[in-house]
């Protein structure tokens, strides 16, 4: 049974929604764009180009998320890091009609403990206890003459302990998330649609 998104990772792996890249998930989130009439191969180049950032809702949502992070390390020496966006993702897979991105991070912590991957095999061979695997999915959809781009998150916690910790980071981060995803999917439907 799914709720709030949470699913339990035995029955992940009986639903419609799946990804090669994790074993199970135990978080889910699904969002879906109007009709785009452009190619395939625009609107993916679209998603890979696309800087949420740009949008000042998305931006904001952004900054509140990161600003734990830089209030809790203002006395510990940090490198400087880049803003979290797509780039911060590893790039895990582009078909002619999907594209995949990975993260990997203690996610609840104030500094969302990323751990880079550089490639594919990084990430799926990754298996560390109290480290969250996070698989984002953009898929296009036919209509009719047109497409629907499709966006799933899809987040793995190897044990309990990690669940645990995720869960009420998932249900707070949720809604704002998901608003992320929507206003992504029509500013690419948008920029498509111009003539």
């Amino acid at each position: 049974m799914r709720i709030f998104g949470c699913i339990s990772e035995k029955e992940s792996r009986y639903s419609d929604s799946k990804t090669p890249f994790l074993p199970g998930y135990n978080f889910h989130e699904r969002h879906q764009s109007g009709p785009i009439r452009a190619s395939a191969e625009a609107i993916l180049d679209a998603v890979a180009a696309y800087d949420m950032r740009g949008d000042p809702l998305s931006n904001a949502f952004m900054i509140l998320r990161e600003l734990p992070g830089k209030l809790f390390s203002r006395n510990k020496p940090r490198k400087p890091q880049a803003a979290f966006g797509l780039h911060t993702f590893t790039p895990l897979d582009r078909q002619p009609d999907s594209l995949t991105y990975g993260l990997t991070g203690r996610f609840w912590r104030p500094d969302m403990g990323i751990i880079p991957l550089r490639d594919v095999h990084k990430f799926f061979a990754f298996n560390e206890p109290g480290v969250a695997r996070l698989v984002l999915h953009f898929q296009l959809l036919p209509a009719g003459d047109d497409w629907r781009l499709q966006t799933e998150t899809f987040i793995n916690c190897p044990d309990n302990a990690t669940r645990l910790k995720l869960l009420p980071y998932w249900l707070l981060i949720r809604t704002a998330s998901g608003i992320i995803r929507k206003r992504t999917l029509s500013a690419i439907q948008r920029q498509l649609s111009l003539p």
